[in-house]
């Protein structure tokens, strides 16, 4: 017998369903640090012979220990968060060989989502991936799946099919420290991921001959895919049925999809929507020659405060090296049987006619459909070749969790796919893009002085894209609210009337060479994290920021490729252990370490749902990076609608406006949380609707970091304005001398 699931999409809200109200989700990632196995404990900076161990592997203790789960879900639910975005790998599924998959790791899993619900947190399952593989410089698919297509990942080095921190130069610490900032990134424009996704997407259309036990390797790529989350799904829902839609709301499609080739018109030249120019820079002909070891004179970039500049050319030379191999026992090893047409040692695209083994044939190979001779443009791409996929996602999950919601996730800054009015018949839906600043991220440093408007360069509405500069911290932080609410409206147009929630948006906190970190002045990190708030709130949408990692240090940053966003690190706790000595078990004294949490009653009359618990005595600064940014106050449950909600983090002045709903003679309560940091006591309380009256009530829940405003069912726009203290121990307010917070 199904239950009636304590999450609904209706429109484009979240709702309670214990109490109808409208639900909003915001939360964390959890996390980065199940990019990478526990065994053999591989981070990204580790190198050597250890690293090429991909078969006897275990992912079982990643994000956490179990026996630190509560001290890190404590802290989290401390922070206002009620959900997590929950990561895990296909690696971490079906490492050994295809269709053997570890239920050790996935019983581990299991045991983390139960403490999810203990604390409070609902989960929204992630199926990570980064460009496609740790093999090729990321996380996600198995060692395997390069066989599978005909490609040998230790060959990826000397031919620059992919450039992976783990063996990164000579093979020492300090040659891994200088690791460059985000070229990992740049491996989605090298031959290695560019060829499996390309395959991955459009295998039947671009390399019919790649067949693999009778089927195109495409489709025998998505399929173990698909089973491998599917048994992730089937375990929970009979291993640990109380977790559907009560703990785990839903199921988020593949993590930052790429579309690879698919649709370049050129492929001899570097297309003027690759943005990211860092490193060596192949053109994508050059990319998939040096693959087949052909050497090659490449153009190099750097990515400066102006964005991306060529600063020289240079030879690259593989010497012979070519990631194609030939060694036929790899086949017998894994029992699949290729077609007869497909040539294991020469390169896919050679035997495809792209090119010759020497020069490039046919450059408009990947840029138009070869059915009807349409050009691929993204449009054409999602519909053809994403969403017959995307369908089928949505079937492997709701076999067995047949509530689930599912989060849609096309490509990074693409326009979302078009749906038909079959697929928007599907009303338990969500667009779930990602957002970062990438100038800050790229360059490690928030600049105040400018910014550009990417998305509208990119949708093209500028007629130069200087005219997409924006100057002064106001007009940046509007310009980040602006292309997020573009984002939303997008959704709303391509795929309907569904929420948007960004499952990923974040800032990186080695700012400036890592000056916070011997200053601890963390007044740039704040600023950013703010504006990207700020923007998030403008927009109205949920989120889960990127992200949380138990392992941070100052040193390694979040252990993977050089990345530093996780907003708690090791490095910055008064002591090293993360043991539960520094934060108490907060399970209700009545509970079972296997049973759900019972929320606290607010008042006699409703009790506090679930996702909506941040305790207070569960909160300290310990740890936490550019805390008064991280620490923010929002809408939780609210009765009718919010249309607007903002905080001053300088005045300490937290604002929302709600269109009540309307029910004669009844008076409704909306919950916010109001975090400790901020609002140790209310210093101002104001509230108004359209009509002048005060008819309302504001009770504030120290303990739960909670604030409830009940007002009458009357149909009104009503608006309330809170402003807070920060308290000392001793309760004594805390007064700033100075703040770093410039809005000019």
């Amino acid at each position: 017998m199904s239950r009636i699931p304590a999450v609904r999409v209706q429109g484009t809200h979240f709702i309670d369903t214990a109490s109808g109200r409208e639900l909003h989700l915001r939360g964390i990632n959890l996390s980065g640090d199940s990019k990478f196995p526990t065994k053999p404990d591989v981070p990204s900076h580790v190198g050597g012979d250890i690293f090429w161990e991909y078969e006897k592997i275990s992912f079982v203790g990643r994000p956490f220990p179990l026996d630190e789960a509560d001290v890190h879900l404590a802290r989290i639910t401390s922070l206002g968060y009620n959900i997590v975005r929950f990561v895990f790998t296909w690696e971490a599924i079906e490492h050994a060989a295809p269709g053997q998959y570890d239920d050790e790791y996935i019983d581990y899993v299991i045991a983390v989502l139960r403490k999810c619900g203990e604390h409070g947190i609902y989960v929204l399952m992630d199926p990570h991936q980064d460009v496609w593989s740790r093999y090729s410089g990321g996380s996600g698919a198995p060692y395997w799946t390069w066989l599978a297509a005909g490609m040998n990942p230790h060959n990826f080095g000397a031919t620059e099919a992919a450039m992976v921190h783990n063996t990164w130069g000579p093979g020492d610490e300090d040659s891994r420290e200088m690791y460059p900032t985000m070229i990992w990134s740049s491996n989605y424009e090298r031959a290695a991921v560019a060829t499996i996704f390309t395959l991955f997407w459009a295998g039947e259309v671009f390399a019919p001959k790649c067949i693999i036990n009778d089927v195109n390797i495409g489709q025998f790529l998505r399929e173990h895919f698909f089973n491998a989350v599917a048994h992730v799904v089937k375990r929970i829902h009979e291993d640990a049925p109380e977790l559907e839609d009560t703990v785990v709301i839903g199921w988020e499609s593949l993590n930052e999809p790429a579309t690879a080739l698919v649709g370049h018109e050129n492929i001899g030249i570097i297309p003027k929507e690759q943005k990211l120019r860092k490193g060596t820079c192949p053109t994508m002909s050059q990319a998939i020659l040096l693959a087949a070891g052909v050497a090659q004179k490449v153009e190099v970039w750097e990515f400066g405060s102006m964005g991306p500049h060529k600063v020289d050319s240079r030879i690259v030379d593989p010497e012979g090296v070519s990631v194609w191999f030939s060694d036929k026992s790899v086949d017998l090893k894994y029992g699949w049987v290729r077609g007869d047409e497909w040539q294991l040692g020469t390169c896919i695209w050679q035997q495809h006619g792209v090119h010759d083994g020497r020069k490039l044939l046919r450059p408009d190979y990947f840029a138009k459909d070869p059915s009807d001779g349409a050009p691929f443009d993204t449009i054409r791409f999602l519909d053809r070749l994403w969403m017959p996929p995307f369908r089928r996602y949505k079937q492997v999950v709701r076999q067995y969790h047949e509530q689930a919601i599912i989060f849609c996730q096309p490509p990074v800054l693409k326009v979302p796919p078009v749906f038909t009015a079959e697929d928007r018949a599907d009303k338990q839906l969500v667009y779930a893009p990602h957002f970062y600043d990438g100038l800050t991220l790229v360059t490690r440093h928030w600049n105040t002085w400018y910014n550009v408007d990417v998305l509208g360069v990119l949708r093209g509405r500028y007629a130069h894209e200087y005219l997409a500069v924006k100057l002064g911290v106001r007009a940046i932080r509007n310009c980040l609210r602006d292309q997020l609410k573009a984002m939303r409206q997008e959704g709303l147009d391509n795929m309907g009337e569904y929420p948007c929630f960004f499952t990923e948006i974040g800032i990186p906190y080695d700012l400036d060479r890592k000056a916070a970190y011997t200053s601890g002045d963390y007044s740039a990190q704040q600023q950013a994290l703010d504006a990207n708030l700020y923007a998030l709130d403008g927009a109205n949408v949920s989120f889960t920021l990127w992200q949380y990692s138990p392992l941070n240090t100052h040193k390694w940053g979040d252990w993977w490729n050089g990345e530093d966003l996780s907003i708690w690190s090791r490095s910055d706790c008064y002591s090293p252990s993360v043991s539960s000595q520094q934060l108490r078990d907060y399970r209700s004294p009545s509970q079972s370490s296997d049973t759900l949490i019972q929320r606290p009653r607010l008042t006699p009359e409703k009790s506090i749902s679930m996702g909506c618990h941040f305790p207070a005595a569960a909160f300290s600064e310990e740890g936490l990076r550019a805390v008064e940014a991280v620490v923010r106050p929002s809408p939780i449950l609210v009765d009718g609608s919010c249309t607007e909600h903002n905080f001053d983090i300088k005045s300490r002045t937290f604002t929302i406006t709600v269109e009540a709903s309307k029910r004669a003679g009844d008076r409704v309560e909306t919950i916010c949380f109001l975090p400790k940091l901020h609002f140790g006591r209310l210093r101002e309380v104001d509230a108004s609707n359209t009509r002048g009256d005060q008819d309302h009530a504001v009770k504030h829940y120290p303990e739960t970091q909670t604030l409830v405003w009940t007002y009458p069912a009357d149909g009104q726009t009503r608006k309330l304005r809170v402003r807070g203290d920060q308290l000392d121990d001793d309760g004594q307010v805390v007064e700033r001398a100075s703040t770093p917070f410039r809005f000019c």
